[in-house]
Formats: C-alpha cells, structure tokens, sequence
C-alpha cells in the first residue's frame, strides 16, 4: 500500500510540475517585440483597420481568415497597451480551456464506471500531456491565439453534435450550439472550413435523421461559399493534388509525423524519435479508422466518444491538408512546434474514448495495480525530464529581437538584425514608422517611444556615478550611413544589476545613440559578478560620433569611453560575383576552412569556404592577402563575437558582424601603409550558431 501511494504521489507531483513549468516558460521567454506574422499580421492589420475595418477584418492572412484573433488583436492595441501580455494570456487561458473540456469529457464518460478520484487523476495527467513544451511557440508566441482556438472551436462543435444525440429535434439547444461553433470556426483558421461539412457527415454517420444532416449540409455549402467569395491563392505553397500525384507515399508519412510529432519532442528529436514518431502517428490513424469502421457497422458509441472521435477525424483532416501544403518543405515541417497543438489533443481525445478501459488496471488492488501505477510514474517522470527543457534561456535570441525593435524605432535598415524578427526588412521599417507615429505596440512604450525624435537633443543625465563596462567594438550596417552598430558590457557593482537601456552620449550631453542590455556575456560573469551574465549591450551611434569621448548612461551609472571608426565596411548583402574582387589565388593558408556555410551555398563564379563541414562545433583559420578596395564575401550563424579578423603585422583584431545573408565586407583604406595586407580571419565558436563563411571569386579577374 505505501509503494502504490508512492507511486500515485509521483505521478501527482510530476504532473503538477509539468504544467507549473509550462508557465514558467511563458514567463522567462516573454518578449513585446512583434514577430513574424504580428508585423503584417497584427500591427499591420490595425493600421489597415483604421482606413478599412471590414476589409482588414476578413480579409485573409495567408490562406486564412482569423477573424476571431483579430477581434483580440485590438483588443490588444486598443485597450490594454500593446505589450503583447494579453495576448499570451488568452494563449494559456486556451490551453486551460482545451484542458477542461478534456476533463468535462473524462468525467463524463466515466460516471457511474470508475471511481471519481481515479478519473480525478487520469484529468491531471491529461492536463500535464496538454500542457506540453513541445507546443512553446503557440504559448509563447503571441500570434497564436487563433491555432489553440482553430481546435478548440471545433472541438466544441464536435462535443455539441455528440451531445445531440441524446435530443430528438433539430431545434434543441445542443444542436444548435453545434452549427453556431462550426460556423464561428471559419473565423479561427483555413482548417476551421472543414467543420461543418464534418458535422454534416458525423450527423449521416451516427444516424441523426435526415433534417439534422439536411441543415449541416445546407449550412456547410452556405458557409464553404462565403469562406472562398473573394479569395486568392497563396503563393510559395505546395498543392494537394500535386502532393498527391506525385508522391502519396511522403504525403502519408508527413500525416504520421504530424500526428506523432509530440512524440518526436519527447523522445529527443533524433532519428529514434523520428521513427517512434511515424510509428506513433500510424498508430493513431489505424485505431482512428477501426473505431470509424465498427461506427459504419452499426456500433454505438458514448456520445462524448463519438464527438471525440469525430474531432480526431477533423486533426487528421488538417494534417493531410497541411501535408499538401507543406510536403515540399521536407519531413521537418511535420514536426514544427506548433502542430504539436492538435497532434496533442487528438492523442487526448483518444485517451478519453478509450479511459473505461485504461482505467480498469487501477480498479483492482495488488501487484497488478501495482504494477501499472509504476509504469505511468517512470512515464511522468520521463516527460518531465523533457518539460525541464521549458527553462532553457533563450537570452540572445529575446537580446536580437529587442535590437530589431531598436533599429525599427531609429528607421535604421539593419536587416542582420531586423531579419530574424521578419524576413523583409522594408515591410518592418515601413510599419514601424506608422506605428511610431501613432505609439503602437512597444513602439509606445518605454524605452522605444519617442526616441527618434531625441537623437540628437540634449540630455539631462542627473547625479550618475561611475560603473564598471566597456565600450568594445563597433560594426558598420549596409544601406545606413548614418549609424553604426555598437556593442559593449555595463554592469552596477554597487547595486549588483544590469541596467536595462544606455543612451550614449557626448562629453556636451548630446544623445548620439541607445543601446540594450540583456547580451549573454559568460566571461563578464566569470569576470566581474555572477549577476553579470547578460550585462552585454548592443545599440546603435551616430556615425559622426566615432572617435570622440562618450558615455553610456543608465539610470544610476555611466561607462566613460569612445568608440573607434571601424576598419571593416559593410558594402550590403549581395551574391553579386562582379562586386567580389579577391580571388582564390589570394588565400595564403587554410586550416578547417575546407567546408561550406549552412546553407551549403552554390554561387555562379564564387568559390564558397567555410568552417561549417559536420557541425557548429567545427572551427578554423583562414589567411588571406588583401589590397586597398578589395573585398569579399562573407556570411555567419546568429550568435556573435566568436568569428574574429586580425590584420597581421598590426595591433588590429576585431569581431566579424553577424551576416545572416551573404555580405559583402571590405577594409577601411586608412588602415593600408603599404598595396597589401596579410588579414587573417578565424572561426573559434563551437557552440550553436557559430560558423563563418566567405566566398571569392573562383578565376582571377580578367580571366
């Protein structure tokens, strides 16, 4: 009796766990910066609600129309300041939603079988697999809303039709609810097209007489037109027939992973977990398809059951549907974080059609109880060693976007940057200056608001002491002449903690730049203050202020220092051969250098190198002879300050810029004494997203 309470008091503890650090990731990677989709999505979309509320209501984003989130997306901007708080609450507030009516469902299936504390437990362990980190982009993320709601929509729509074949007219309430949430499903997502249609089948197939089918059936069509009146395709997608025809095999195994994809997370995202996951994923279509068969043959379900196991057949819709769209992207695509949300609750729904069996190895007492409360505890346990993954730091990816925000607010085309919050950094530069001028989102929030139009003006600094840091290293930005990128350390010794933002400023108190903190920086740690790990800053100078005392000034403390002209200019990215000028004849040695970029670039008349061979571990040195004008092409991982050129013969080494696409990078001439230097470039990181690449022009020029 006290091994089986042990065991119950494990499983009861992990399951706790799990869903406490689901919120606790929430909360350590919080971010207001707009990402992806929120630039033309969110922000964009109340910018064009302003001139058309209608047209920016319905009209489509991709290939669907998210009516509902949009409602809670002005909700966001209009009402409660555009932080994006909100918007990750509604994300949990889902989550918690989908979980209860999960439970409703267990309990509802179970009574008058199973005792109330067994299904008690049962519902917390279904509540900790619900509140998986596999799903983290759709908590995170503030987009997201509208992927919980395109489930749990339908979901309900499902559960109102099982419910209403208890009644014996159309015009009963549960009947109702059905056809309202399948219609309101148009609202969530493209996937939501297919419920009502869904509902018409379910009706024919559980045998609910011909008006109730007749209505779905009629509303169905009715809904299907509306949904497609003015609709255009989306380019860049794959197509279902195509899928189809030409490979029906790949399109079924990507459902599989997509239906398994929890399971690819859990299991370690590697080749065994790959398998497990397609296993997984075929497991459920088989069982999915018996239990339909023995439906067709006349076999009746509990109503809740039938309602679950229609919403299964809705999850499988989508992730064939997906699959057509997505198929060309490669098998990866099928385990993208935010499917797992579905694949989730269809294993769920399962679960509960199939708990009065489940749940018969917990009526009995002795071994065989025993027995199976052991293998459910070592099952918590394991999925809790994956949920610990919730706290892992994501400091410079939270660092980068809060820069992007940065260089959207100072109108500064820093596409390094700003690409890895949206991949057109015109489209970003154009909204943000619209959202600037009308303090939208965290462009109306401190430390964003107002700055463009403080650059440049004087500054009151107030009683600030002096504080330990160090202006490091500054790097040119293509297409902007006007700034620079600089990046340092600060840190407040006395009060032991990082200021947020620096504004720099010159020795006459004018503002020539900003700058924030929250950088990885281990060796500052190791250096200075435990507290000091993220005390790394990055922000942006007027270039007419290189080379002249300034101050990087926060609340309480100052680091006094100048930033000296960089010797490397950012030409802008290109794959331009004729604007490359160094040649293979130019490298002078090469060690690890024998690899690729990560993206194992071919470019016509280029010859790419790179330390990229098996892995981001990999490093190496290459030397190369440069002349006054010329250049090369050069291209990096995210992560900064592990990719280093040193100018032989000189007191001069510096950090390669992160060069997301390929750059084109030249010396500055003043650092030239003599027709040629002897520069050396070197890759030391080993960690994720520390590779270097360069790329010159495979024949001498002429030739």
């Amino acid at each position: 009796m006290q091994a089986q309470k042990a065991a119950l008091g494990i499983i009861c503890a992990a399951a706790v766990l799990i869903v406490l650090l689901a919120f606790a990731g929430g909360a350590l990677q919080f971010s207001r910066i707009p990402f992806w989709d929120m630039w033309d999505g969110t922000l964009g979309f109340v910018q064009r609600f302003e001139d058309d509320p209608r047209g920016a209501l319905f009209g489509q984003h991709n290939e669907h129309r998210i009516v509902l989130t949009r409602f809670l997306f002005l909700l966001e901007y209009k009402v409660f300041g555009g932080s994006s708080l909100f918007l990750i609450i509604v994300n949990y507030l889902c989550a918690i939603a989908i979980c209860a009516t999960f439970w409703r469902s267990l309990v509802v299936i179970n009574r008058n079988r199973t005792s109330k504390s067994h299904v008690a437990f049962a519902g917390l362990l279904m509540t900790a697999w619900l509140f998986l980190w596999t799903q983290n982009n759709n908590l995170t993320w503030a987009f997201q809303s509208q992927f919980f709601l395109a489930q749990l929509v339908p979901l309900l729509a499902c559960l109102a039709l099982g419910r209403a074949m208890l009644e014996d007219s159309p015009f009963r309430p549960w009947f109702l609810i059905a056809v309202v949430a399948g219609f309101v499903s148009l609202g969530t997502m493209a996937n939501g097209v297919a419920t009502l249609p869904l509902l018409a089948v379910g009706a024919a197939v559980f045998r609910m007489g011909w008006v109730r089918f007749g209505i779905l059936a009629v509303v169905a069509v009715f809904a299907v037109a509306l949904y497609f009146n003015g609709y255009h395709s989306i380019g860049g997608h794959g197509s279902l027939r195509e899928s189809l025809l030409t490979d029906p095999i790949g399109l079924l195994v990507f459902v599989f992973r997509y239906l398994g994809s929890p399971f690819f997370y859990i299991f370690g995202m590697n080749r065994v977990a790959h398998l497990i996951a397609i296993l997984a994923g075929a497991s459920m279509v088989f069982v999915a398809v018996g239990i339909g068969l023995q439906v067709l043959r006349g076999r009746r379900l509990h109503h809740v059951s039938s309602g679950l196991l229609l919403f299964i057949v809705f999850v499988g819709l989508t992730a064939f549907v997906t699959a057509g769209g997505r198929l060309m992207m490669g098998s990866g695509a099928a385990f993208a974080s935010r499917y797992t949300t579905p694949a989730l609750m269809a294993w769920a729904a399962l679960f509960c059609i199939f708990s009065p069996w489940i749940l018969t190895a917990f009526r009995k007492a002795g071994p065989e109880r025993f027995a199976s409360l052991s293998i459910v505890a070592a099952m918590a346990l394991f999925l809790l060693k994956y949920q610990f993954t919730a706290l892992n730091p994501l400091t410079h990816t939270l660092h980068v976007r809060s820069v992007a925000a940065l260089a959207a607010e100072l109108d500064i085309p820093d596409s390094p940057y700003i690409s890895q919050i949206y991949p057109n950094t015109a489209v970003v530069l154009d909204i943000a200056n619209k959202a600037t001028a009308n303090d939208l989102a965290v462009f109306g929030l401190k430390p964003y608001k107002g700055l463009r139009e403080r650059i440049g003006g004087q500054e009151s600094l107030g009683e600030v002491r002096a504080c330990a840091g160090n202006l490091e290293r500054i790097e040119s930005i293509g297409g902007s002449d006007k700034y620079v990128r600089v990046h340092g350390w600060q840190f407040d010794q006395e009060r032991r903690r990082v200021e947020q933002s620096l504004r720099i400023v010159d020795e006459t108190g004018r503002l020539v730049g900003f700058a924030l903190t929250g950088e990885s920086r281990p060796d500052v740690k190791a250096a200075v203050d435990r507290k000091a790990g993220a005390a790394g800053f990055t922000g942006y100078v007027l270039a007419e202020a290189l080379g002249r005392p300034v101050s990087a000034v926060g609340e309480f403390c100052k680091t006094d220092g100048q930033f000296e002209p960089t010797i490397l200019l950012n030409r802008g990215q290109t794959t331009d051969a004729a604007r490359v000028s160094l040649t293979q004849g130019d490298v002078l040695a090469s060690e690890g250098w024998h690899g690729s970029d990560f993206y194992k670039s071919e470019l016509p008349g280029l010859k790419v190198m790179g330390t990229l061979v098996t892995s981001d571990a990999d490093t190496g040195v290459i030397r190369l002879r440069m002349g006054k004008g010329q250049s090369f092409l050069y291209r990096s991982g995210p992560t900064p300050r592990r990719q280093l050129l040193k100018v032989m013969g000189k007191d001069i080494e510096v950090s390669l810029p992160v060069a997301i696409e390929w750059t084109l990078i030249e010396l500055h001439a003043d650092i030239f004494e003599t027709d040629s230097l002897e520069v050396e470039i070197s890759d030391v990181g080993s960690e994720w997203g520390e590779w270097s690449a360069i790329a010159l022009r495979s024949e001498q020029p002429g030739q």
